[in-house]
């Protein structure tokens, strides 16, 4: 791997190995980036880690992306059945269609009660999750209430000794980071038995991370192994708990927080704050991460704040097709190629700009539902992540 790919944020982090085919389960090495190497590195955990519990029972594994973590842990020993959750219908179709002895359902991992009954799982896996969340302290009574009294709950995500922050300028994809002495008491809160760094099972999964990253080292917390849930805490205590919780985290990171809104429009979290520099005609629609889906056809409209300035769009390829297609990206001043099955995060500039300037995107061959087996169209086409004037 090759230093300049080393690098710590995937651009398009949600839509890793969404080719079977491509994961190098046994060769982490060969990973694209270190933010690929650290997700199969988990899944090689947590099934290493489920196996050593000696239960077998029905698996979650939350927020499932592109559903090959859920497929590889579905074939462990421990596991009688897996149900992959995630929020984006679209990858979810791609899930189903790839792995179709897992069970693949859209839902909020904020309101895990809303789609599962108490006690419903042996095992809940949920990794790169939580830093994401508004709302972390309902996902883990979520999931305390859905396991069964003997059941285990594996996380990973990072922290960072320096106390929970907003990551200004870390991983524009995360909402908080947290320490390990915040995220310990949330989770102790909900399992009698929390443990992390030497102590947890198969922890020597990540032993050479080091040598892969070239001195990289997982944070000390990354991983945690929960078990023991709380089955009789009482509605008012964890209301009070939530609240308190809440109000400490983003107070101590609200700041952090607005300074990003203002020097990080990179973000997809935040694409809506610079809605300013374009218009969106047709063809186009927003996600729940205000990240924008262009259909095969569609139309914008670019406003420089002043003439002579550049835009910039930063486009993610995320087809699934098993076929080459091509977005064309048509303007006045020309036109610019990329090809979809690339799948990755490609950046279009446009100008200088006199004026507002009409934009036209078409990716070929065009959507055909009965053709390809999916109903969903932002499978084929271009994600708009990111606006920048130059």
């Amino acid at each position: 791997m090759e230093e300049a790919e080393f690098i710590a944020v995937s651009d398009g982090e949600a839509m890793h190995f969404a080719d079977a085919r491509a994961i190098p389960w046994d060769t982490p090495e060969r990973a694209a980036s270190l933010n690929e190497l650290i997700h199969i590195l988990q899944y090689r955990w947590f099934r290493r880690a489920l196996e050593t519990t000696g239960g077998h029972g029905r698996h979650l594994d939350v927020a499932c992306g592109s559903g090959y973590g859920a497929a590889y842990l579905s074939q462990s020993q421990a596991i009688a059945e897996t149900v992959g959750l995630d929020l984006d219908e679209g990858r979810l179709h791609l899930c189903r269609r790839t792995y179709p002895s897992v069970q693949f359902l859209w839902g909020d991992c904020e309101r895990l009660l809303d789609h599962f009954a108490p006690d419903s799982f042996a095992f809940v896996t949920s990794g790169q999750t939580i830093e994401h969340l508004m709302d972390p302290v309902a996902f883990i009574d979520g999931v305390r209430q859905i396991l069964q009294p003997d059941g285990v709950f594996l996380l990973m995500s990072p922290t960072h000794d320096e106390g929970p922050h907003a990551l200004e300028f870390r991983n524009p994809f995360h909402l908080v980071e947290y320490s390990p002495d915040t995220l310990t008491p949330l989770l102790e809160f909900f399992f009698a038995d929390v443990r992390m760094e030497r102590r947890l099972p198969a922890r020597d999964v990540f032993d050479d991370l080091p040598r892969y990253g070239g001195g990289a080292r997982l944070p000390a917390a990354d991983a945690v192994y929960c078990a023991q849930p709380r089955k009789a805490l009482d509605p008012a205590a964890v209301a009070a708990f939530r609240s308190a919780f809440l109000l400490d985290i983003y107070a101590r990171v609200l700041g952090d927080i607005q300074t990003r809104l203002i020097r990080e429009r990179r973000s997809r979290h935040f694409l809506k704050d610079s809605y300013h520099l374009i218009d969106f005609v047709s063809g186009v629609f927003p996600s729940e991460l205000e990240k924008t889906w262009c259909m095969p056809e569609a139309s914008f409209v670019l406003r420089p704040s002043s003439p002579g300035r550049r835009i910039q769009l930063r486009l993610l390829m995320p087809a699934t097709a098993e076929f080459p297609m091509t977005s064309v990206l048509q303007w006045p001043g020309g036109e610019t190629r990329l090809d979809v099955a690339d799948r990755r995060l490609r950046t279009a500039e446009f100008g200088p700009l006199t004026e507002p300037t009409p934009l036209r995107v078409t990716t070929t061959p065009p959507y055909v539902a009965s053709e390809h087996g999916l109903e969903d169209i932002r499978t084929f086409g271009c994600c708009l992540v990111g606006v920048a004037e130059l």
